[in-house]
């Protein structure tokens, strides 16, 4: 993994644990955009560049280095 993509972890992590609001919300937010992105690109194809497997938390802490504890 490089280092942008390192980057965008922490900070998605981040703003997860500093979000104030309802998390399900979020989620439902997120749900939605994914969805009418979909609909406007149903004729481009990709390539998923990286798995949906889930990381250990083990993975997660070497990512993150020692200044974000899980």
């Amino acid at each position: 993994m490089d280092d942008k993509l390192k980057n965008l972890l922490r900070n998605c992590l981040k703003a997860m644990k500093d979000y104030d609001g309802d998390i399900t919300e979020l989620q439902k937010d997120f749900d939605d955009a994914v969805k009418r992105s979909a609909e406007h690109s149903k004729n481009l194809e990709f390539e998923v560049q990286y798995s949906a497997t889930p990381f250990t938390d083990e993975e997660l802490q070497n990512i993150l280095g020692e200044d974000y504890k899980i």
